[in-house]
């Protein structure tokens, strides 16, 4: 299947890219990308977007678990079907983006986050980040382009 496949290698390219961070880069300590608006910046996040909620990093742990867990179930209903290719893609992108956040919850209580783009009120992030929206903008997108 090709989509577990997304999914898995979603989840080891976000593994390996915060381990890299982690390896490299001291909590808090920055590193501008020459001539460009964007920094390597390593943090921690125990809350979501904007670390929202940090405060209850165990409540959003289990939220987000059980979101992730009822999203796949929903996922693994889809695949058999046909003709719906890029509604699995989108479901790939945002189950493997949302593993690969999990992890780290279950493993540090915690989310590492690292790419800052210079902007007003630009949250700090991680690939997963970047895979669960790009999922939702793809579902978002078929769902209003779908001929009836």
């Amino acid at each position: 299947m090709v989509y577990l496949l997304i999914i898995f290698l979603i989840i080891a390219l976000d593994q390996y890219t915060k381990k890299i961070v982690c390896d490299n880069l001291e909590l808090e300590e920055k590193r501008e990308i020459k001539n460009t608006n964007i920094m390597f910046w390593h943090k921690k996040n125990t809350g979501i977007s904007y670390s929202s909620f940090s405060a209850y990093p165990k409540q959003i742990t289990i939220i987000t678990g059980v979101i992730a867990t009822i999203s796949f179930f929903i996922f693994m209903f889809l695949l058999p079907i046909k003709g719906i290719k890029i509604i699995k893609t989108g479901f790939a992108f945002m189950i493997g983006g949302s593993i690969g956040n999990l992890i780290d919850r279950f493993r540090n209580n915690c989310v590492t986050d690292f790419i800052y783009i210079k902007c007003k009120h630009t949250p700090i992030f991680n690939l997963a980040d970047v895979f669960v929206v790009l999922g939702g903008t793809i579902m978002f997108i078929s769902s209003i382009c779908k001929k009836n």
